[in-house]
């Protein structure tokens, strides 16, 4: 079974219909998570197997974690504000089919930390600094944007869990994530460090993936100025798990179990 899960509340509530019918045909089960909802609005269209989900408490970004979803073939976590192509299930799926057992995850949007070569920082000064100051992790971030056209699949340390996917036996608990709100992607990554799973960027042409237009009116903030850019010291800490330690990052991931794929080159 390939399963979905997204989570999303009431701001969002204009680009449902749009997720859910782009994603809903592709998989077996979808399970939308509706944060601060007081019922399912009578507006959308969903199929049978697509459950909706009102959670006592605000889950924010966990709640793609909260299903119980461990017994799937495949789980795709998903967000409200991308519109995700027709094909975009069975081409993931593919690239899994052809790496093998792994162990991987994988994704479309992608970072890693390196130090930044116009600063020419020696090792040692840099930790230094990062011990003085760890919100600057956010400057050693190198981006893979999902819209952006990528090469692949590539090493990378961290993923963005509105376009990951794995197997069901790695598909994390929610209670390994619930406390992570706002940094669901830090945690996952963690996680999956944690655990030995490398974080795979797999391939795409540019636009394949978009994000969503917002909804006219929309003050939801944005996550990478308000925190990201500045890493709280909690999350600096689950961060510095795994940053600038996997080896081969940026590198393309070869499996023994791969046949390769040009898939890439005809998005």
């Amino acid at each position: 079974m390939i399963v979905a899960n997204m989570a999303t509340y009431p701001a969002r509530e204009a680009n449902l219909d749009s997720v859910i019918s782009a994603i809903a045909p592709q998989v077996q089960k979808m399970n939308v998570v509706l944060n601060e909802f007081t019922a399912v609005p009578e507006h959308i269209s969903a199929p049978d197997h697509v459950t909706f989900i009102i959670p006592e408490k605000d889950t924010k970004d966990t709640g793609k974690f909260l299903p119980d979803s461990a017994d799937a073939d495949y789980v795709f976590t998903i967000d409200d504000d991308i519109q995700y192509p027709a094909d975009y299930v069975s081409y993931s799926v593919d690239w899994f089919e052809k790496l093998g057992d792994g162990p991987f995850v994988a994704g479309y949007h992608a970072s890693w930390y390196i130090r930044r070569k116009d600063e020419l920082v020696p090792e040692l000064k840099r930790r230094i600094r990062l011990a003085l100051w760890p919100h600057h992790l956010a400057r050693y971030r190198k981006i893979i944007h999902f819209a952006q056209a990528a090469d692949g699949p590539l090493r990378v340390e961290q993923l963005g869990t509105g376009t990951a996917v794995m197997r069901g036996r790695d598909y994390p608990a929610y209670a390994e994530m619930a406390s992570s709100q706002k940094f669901v992607d830090v945690r996952f990554a963690a996680i999956c460090h944690a655990k030995g799973l490398a974080r795979l960027c797999l391939p795409r042409a540019a636009g394949w993936l978009a994000p969503m237009d917002l909804p006219e009116g929309y003050e939801g903030g944005d996550l990478y100025a308000d925190f990201t850019s500045s890493y709280p010291k909690h999350v600096t800490t689950e961060i510095k798990a795994y940053a600038f330690d996997e080896p081969q990052v940026g590198a393309a991931y070869e499996a023994q179990q791969s046949r390769g794929c040009n898939q890439g080159q005809t998005r």
